[in-house]
């Protein structure tokens, strides 16, 4: 009796063991797959938000001259973007005002990935750099870039 036993529980004991197995491996690669679909989420959702940057700004009479850089993957509206510039003391580095917004305009009015335009921000008025620096902020669809002017 005993010897017919022995194979039966062995048999049963390897199939217990290869269900136990297989469901490991099944879970860990759930798990696997979940993870890389996160992953390729997050990479294509960063490949498709707008990247852009201030390479250059200068003030001139009532005006601001800058370029600005596509740094991404897709196009930027430029006549969608909002201007900010602050006014900071360079006694003290306090913000001592932030200027209204004047007219923005850029050379192009679509900015296609890796490319730069000129654009300028014209009617500021009391601009100084002798006793004031500048700060230009940029936004369009959520994210900014800003630039110090000296």
């Amino acid at each position: 009796m005993k010897r017919g036993i022995t194979p039966i529980i062995a048999v049963i004991l390897l199939i217990v063991m290869t269900v136990g197995i297989a469901a490991f491996v099944f879970i860990w690669m759930q798990n696997f797959v979940s993870n890389l679909q996160q992953t390729t989420q997050q990479q294509l959702e960063t490949l498709q938000r707008p990247q852009f940057d201030i390479t250059y700004a200068t003030v001139k009479d009532s005006s601001i001259i800058f370029i600005l850089t596509n740094t991404g993957t897709v196009p930027i509206d430029t006549t969608q973007m909002t201007a900010i510039v602050e006014e900071y003391s360079k006694v003290t580095g306090l913000r001592n005002r932030t200027l209204t917004m004047g007219n923005l305009n850029c050379s192009q009015s679509i900015l296609q990935a890796r490319q730069q335009t000129n654009c300028t921000i014209s009617d500021l008025n009391d601009l100084n750099t002798t006793n004031y620096y500048y700060v230009l902020i940029l936004s369009y669809q959520g994210v900014t870039a800003s630039y110090r002017i000296s």
